[in-house]
């Protein structure tokens, strides 16, 4: 009995993490789509001089 369950338990367990595989790769692709439409459709915003000066003096 015992070895039955687990059987069905480990099929159960293959089958979802294919499904999560799966879900992952569209995700994935999802967002390398809207990444790559959005930078092609919406220049950079602007950033500001103050901005400008705080990311400057941060790399130094």
């Amino acid at each position: 009995m015992r070895d039955s369950s687990n059987a069905s338990v480990r099929q159960v367990q293959s089958i979802n993490w294919a499904a999560i595989r799966r879900e992952v790769e569209l995700a994935k692709n999802r967002l390398n789509y809207a990444e790559t439409f959005s930078q092609r459709n919406s220049p950079r915003p602007p950033v500001s001089e103050e901005l400008r000066g705080t990311i400057l003096a941060s790399r130094t």
